[in-house]
């Protein structure tokens, strides 16, 4: 993969909270831990559900919730969907990740992995240090700046406002504020001429189906 120019992975995470049961699984050969409940398939369907909004991280409401309050302000609502008969608000944390530099140095010789696995250990044990603040990494680190400045304060603000009018029912208006998001940001790439943003996509394409028109069987929730 080192020889292809500026190659991306592109992964998908949903993110949740709450009980779980664990066994093992397998054979005298081979035993994988293994954990169910309905809250793992909820992170399933959360997982699954960053392809239909087009977002790399999807987050549960309960989730939300163990953020620090500061944090919480990081994420962005996306949509009040029904997880297992319950109406849950769905939430992102946006970055651009795919506008980063790729490093094409050598990391990966041998001479430096004793190195780099040294890095990794001392920033693991700096993490679960008393002092380390989350929030204020996340405001600082130069990587996670790059990957937030594609999205402005004002872009936030009307897409608040378009799911605020979406989920009150009021999708005439829900629909002028979501066609401006939808092409309000950059390009991530160079080779993309013009960015579409997924969640305000997402949420046209199903007012659309109804012609904007939530109807009185609307109760601020839909089904995925």
């Amino acid at each position: 993969l080192g020889r292809v120019k500026n190659f991306r992975v592109k992964l998908g995470f949903g993110l949740h909270s709450g009980w779980a049961i664990e066994g093992a699984i397998g054979s005298e050969l081979k035993i994988d831990a293994s954990y169910l409940s309905c809250n793992v398939n909820t992170a399933e369907h959360l997982e699954a559900a960053t392809k239909h909004y087009g977002v790399a991280i999807m987050c549960s409401d309960a989730f939300v919730e163990l953020l620090a309050e500061d944090f919480q302000d990081e994420v962005r609502l996306l949509d009040n969907i029904m997880l297992y008969d319950k109406p849950t608000k769905v939430y992102t944390l946006d970055l651009a990740y795919m506008g980063l530099p790729v490093d094409d140095s050598s990391e990966h010789e041998t001479r430096n992995r004793f190195k780099r696995q040294g890095n990794i250990r001392l920033a693991v044990a700096e993490k679960w240090s008393e002092s380390w603040d989350a929030v204020e990494v996340f405001r600082s680190d130069k990587h996670l700046v790059l990957m937030r400045e594609r999205f402005p304060q004002k872009f936030f603000d009307l897409f608040g406002m378009g799911v605020h009018n979406y989920v009150a029912g009021e999708w005439d208006v829900a629909r002028e504020y979501l066609e401006t998001t939808v092409r309000m940001l950059p390009a991530e790439t160079d080779d993309v001429q013009q960015a579409v943003d997924g969640p305000s996509k997402a949420l046209l394409d199903f007012m659309r189906k109804s012609q904007f028109k939530a109807g009185d069987k609307w109760e601020g929730w839909r089904t995925l």
